[in-house]
Order: structure tokens, then C-alpha cells, then sequence
């Protein structure tokens, strides 16, 4: 056979073996083939312990959120102790769904890589999951991945590389490129005292040795002229109004709703600053035996909190308030003074305006 006929007879073969191979392809790849299972799915009821842990060489109080009595809390530190203060659940939360069933691409696998991705000893963060039954559910982060929503991580003893679509040390509110440190417990704390705001509010009542005041919702019904179905003999309707009484060391004044509300902004809805030591409470006058204020709020449909105001310290601008858990939370010194008297930056005529006698 001439060279030529066998060159011409080896293309034709080749093509014929190419034809096969396009033929017997996938025509679509299925995406689960791609991502590997990392984490399996998990039941947000069930998870009672989150500790993420900064690169082994870094020093100080790793992050721990545990679950008790139903609410999550996050460990603080003051100096050698530690306390707990109230956690953010829809933060605890949004990180648990966010690692339930997290898959990931495998795009490296060597001891010698991990730290071109931070995952080695060095510079990655651990984090762990506690189930209610002991179990233990550990991954580690590394750097971010090429998009801004990604990461890089692996399991323990493992030297697989996954590159995930979730931004995990955002989750923990680590804004660089790479872990850095141990993650802090500020962002867990869930700094509210009292969500709601003056519209949803009954009644407030305070008191503190010779001092207190109240202010208190009440219906009030007046005849006015209208066509609706329920009408009087002489052609007018019953009209529901509401006012509020104010009582200042037991003199009653009334007040429109707009007016009781320009009263509750003074402290309404109530945020603080921060959670601090009840180990210390003493020194915030919170402690046993020490006089401290009642305030005792109405929430409409939600029942009636009681809060102990202490002390207030002018140079620091900083006052203190306990709720029925024995969370001590620090606030701006105003909110206290508006607590104690409502009414300080209006003139006493304005105080004592529509008294009832």
C-alpha cells in the first residue's frame, strides 16, 4: 500500500475516533458532581456551642457561643473572668444556615499548599459546632476566595483545599483578605434593652426613693357627629379618643398621644453601648442592698418588663441599667436622666400644665 493511501486512511481513522468521542459526551455536567459535601445539613435547634478559634500562635479569649435556657449568650472577658452576655440570635442563626450542607470545589490537595490559601497553623481560624448530643462538627477557614462572596477551606487532617460559596470570615466580621486573630465577641452582643418604641406602649411607671411618675394610656369616649351605625337619639356617634394621664410625685396632668410620645423618645426604644461585669454590679449601684430605680414598662400584647436603673457618672457619660436576667448593659448618662425625670428639659408650668384637681 503507497505512503500516501496510509496517511489518508490514518486521518479518516482519526476523525472516525473523534466523531465517537464527541458523540459519547455528557451533553450536560452535572453540577453536584463539581462540590463536594463539607458540612452536612444541620438543625439550627440543635446546635448549642459555636467556638471559632484565630491562628494557633495568636494569644487572648477565643470566640465561644453557647446556648442556655433557650437564648444564645457570648462570653465576655474582664480582665482574668468571664462573664456572659445576651447574643444576637439572628447573627448566631444566619452563621448556622449559612455552614448547613456548605459544599465546596476541590481546588488544591498538599501539605505545601495550605498556607498559600492560609490554611495552615498560622493563619487559619477553626470553627466548631456542638450538637445538643455531644457531637462535634469542626472546619477550617482560610483566606477569601476570587470573589468577593467565597472561601477557602478544608477539614481537619485533611489536605484537600475546597473553595466555597460563602464569605465565612464575614460571618465573624473579619473584613480582611486572611483570618486575623481570634474573632471578637462585640459583634455577638445583642445590645437592646427595649425593641419596641413609643407606639407600642401602654403604660411606664418609675420610681426612686421620694421620686416617681407614670404615664398611662387610657380610652376616652366623647359624642361627635358622624353617620356611622352606632348612633345616639340625638343623631351623634360614640367616639373612642386616646389620652394619657402623667402623674409627677402625685400630681396628674394630661397629655395627647402626641405628647406622651415626645415623653417616651426621651428613652424609647432603649439601646446601650455595651454588656458589662454583674460581677461588679456594686459599683454601678446595682448591687444588694443599694438603692436603685424601677422602671416598669406596659408593651401592648407582650406583657410588662422590669428594669433597675443605677447609676449615672457625668464625666464618663456613662450610666447603667439591669434587666430581669441580671444583664447589666451600659448606656449614655442622658438616657438615665431622661428615665428619672422625663420632663427635666421643660419648665415647671409645663410640668404642672392641666393638673387635675
Amino acid at each position: 500500500m503507497k505512503p500516501h493511501t496510509l496517511i489518508v486512511l490514518a486521518i479518516i481513522l482519526a476523525g472516525l475516533g473523534a466523531s465517537y468521542f464527541y458523540l459519547q459526551r455528557p451533553e450536560k455536567i452535572d453540577q453536584n458532581q463539581l462540590y463536594t459535601p463539607i458540612i452536612p445539613k444541620l438543625d439550627v435547634n440543635e446546635i448549642v456551642e459555636i467556638e471559632a478559634f484565630g491562628p494557633t500562635k495568636d494569644k487572648g479569649h477565643h470566640l465561644l457561643l453557647v446556648k442556655k435556657a433557650g437564648r444564645w449568650l457570648v462570653q465576655k472577658w474582664d480582665k482574668n473572668k468571664s462573664y456572659w452576655a445576651p447574643a444576637k440570635e439572628s447573627k448566631v442563626k444566619r452563621l448556622i444556615t449559612a455552614l448547613s450542607g456548605l459544599t465546596g470545589e476541590k481546588r488544591a490537595s498538599g501539605k505545601k499548599l495550605l498556607a498559600t490559601f492560609a490554611l495552615d497553623n498560622k493563619e487559619a481560624m477553626k470553627v466548631a459546632l456542638k450538637k445538643s448530643g455531644g457531637q462535634k462538627i469542626v472546619l477550617e477557614v482560610g483566606k477569601r476566595g476570587p470573589q468577593w462572596n467565597s472561601s477557602f477551606v478544608k477539614l481537619p487532617d485533611s489536605d484537600s483545599i475546597y473553595l466555597c460559596s460563602q464569605n465565612l470570615l464575614s460571618l465573624f466580621d473579619i473584613w480582611s483578605e486572611k483570618p486575623a486573630g481570634h474573632p471578637e465577641p462585640g459583634p455577638w452582643i445583642d445590645k437592646t434593652i427595649i425593641a419596641e418604641g413609643p407606639g407600642e406602649i401602654e403604660g411606664v411607671s418609675y420610681s426612686r426613693g421620694t421620686l416617681e411618675w407614670s404615664l398611662v394610656a387610657k380610652n376616652k369616649e366623647k359624642e361627635a357627629n358622624g353617620d356611622g351605625n352606632s348612633t345616639a337619639e340625638n343623631g351623634k356617634t360614640t367616639v373612642k379618643t386616646l389620652e394619657y394621664v402623667f402623674n409627677f410625685n402625685g400630681e396628674n396632668s394630661f397629655r395627647t398621644e402626641q405628647e406622651a410620645r415626645e415623653i417616651l423618645q426621651g428613652f424609647l426604644p432603649l439601646y446601650a453601648y455595651d454588656v458589662v461585669n454583674p460581677d461588679s454590679a456594686s459599683d454601678f449601684g446595682l448591687g444588694p442592698g443599694q438603692q436603685s430605680g424601677r422602671l416598669t414598662i406596659h408593651l401592648k400584647g407582650k406583657g410588662v418588663k422590669i428594669l433597675h436603673v443605677g447609676l449615672k457618672d457625668e464625666k464618663t457619660k456613662k450610666g447603667w441599667i439591669k434587666d430581669d436576667k441580671g444583664t447589666i448593659f451600659e448606656v449614655a448618662s442622658s438616657v438615665i436622666k431622661k428615665i428619672e425625670n422625663p420632663l427635666e428639659d421643660k419648665n415647671k408650668e409645663e410640668i404642672r400644665k392641666n393638673i387635675k384637681k
